[in-house]
């Protein structure tokens, strides 16, 4: 038999597997969960249980030091370890929580019928599963009833039972299949889904890891430019006319800003500014002299031939 068709895959093969779940960090939600949990001694002793097997202790020196059985501590790490087969994820955090089903098998044998005595044992997943939007109309429901929405029902699991067979009537189950041919019409089943459904959609949503792509690393010139700016610090005075008059002032504070070609380094154009901030002007200006034929600063063309 290949890896992939193992099945009932066991805590020590998982860590095989996956050596990454060794550490408590790396398991989905369990942060949160043991935030909403942190007043249930039972969550909270199962983690230390867990924990201390992973961190290299044998099951009965755990069993001992918790003060319960080695095969409580078995059950624990295959009940958040264990899986189906390779191609299942293990519960992990959710197998901590108590009165929480964790791989349930669906029913494979045909539902029971009147007076028969094949038994009920998964049969309400079975429904729940392959009536269509059967499961939909429940979370519709049961999310309506935790985010109180106006003229939403408040529930309680027998309301939720009569929903669900209200669903099944009008869907024209037979009134002689499963639950309508048990005393209880599925009361037990519908009230535990009722609360361990609530318990999972109150949990948060992880978050999606965002993926950025790194972009091309350029290797042609002028494939990307740069722009930068830079200011500085100097002495000078400047002269300009305002109205036919020329006046003069002190300048301490420059801005120098450089367009350069990046997978060159070579500096395409620069231009200087007098005010603290860029603005549309001065980035034109800089765009427009990559273009414009450069000489030295001394001879008269250019763009950036200084104004005397």
């Amino acid at each position: 038999m290949s890896l992939n068709e193992e099945s009932n895959i066991s805590y020590s093969k998982q860590l095989e597997i996956n050596p990454s779940l060794y550490d408590m960090e790396n398991w989905e939600s369990l942060e949160m969960l043991t935030r909403i949990e942190v007043s249930n001694k039972e969550f909270i002793q199962r983690k230390n249980i867990v924990n201390n097997v992973l961190e290299g202790s044998t099951l009965t020196a755990t069993a001992k030091k918790y003060n319960v059985s080695i095969s409580k501590v078995h059950y624990l790490m295959d009940r958040t370890l264990g899986s189906k087969s390779v191609n299942d994820a293990p519960a992990l955090a959710k197998g901590l929580l108590p009165n929480v089903f964790i791989n349930k098998n669906l029913r494979t044998k045909k539902l029971s019928k009147h007076d028969d005595e094949i038994g009920a044992r998964g049969s309400f997943e079975y429904i729940l599963f392959t009536v269509d939007g059967l499961f939909d109309y429940l979370d519709e429901l049961l999310i309506n009833h935790i985010k109180r929405v106006a003229h939403s029902e408040i529930l309680t699991p027998k309301s939720f039972q009569k929903c669900f067979l209200k669903f099944l009537k009008l869907r024209n189950w037979s009134e002689f299949k499963y639950p309508f041919n048990t005393d209880s019409k599925a009361y037990e089943s519908c009230r535990k889904y009722f609360h361990n459904r609530i318990k999972e959609l109150k949990m948060p949503k992880p978050k999606l890891n965002r993926i950025i792509n790194s972009p091309l690393v350029p290797v042609k010139a002028y494939q990307e430019v740069q722009l930068d700016a830079q200011m500085l610090d100097v002495k000078a005075s400047l002269s300009f006319t305002f109205r036919g008059r020329e006046i003069q002032t002190s300048v301490s504070r420059i801005t120098l800003y450089l367009a350069r070609d990046k997978a060159t380094g070579c500096i395409l154009s620069y231009h200087l500014s007098y005010t603290k901030h860029p603005n549309r002007y001065d980035v034109i200006k800089l765009l427009s002299n990559i273009h414009t034929k450069w000489c030295i600063p001394s001879a008269p063309c250019g763009p950036n031939r200084p104004n005397h």
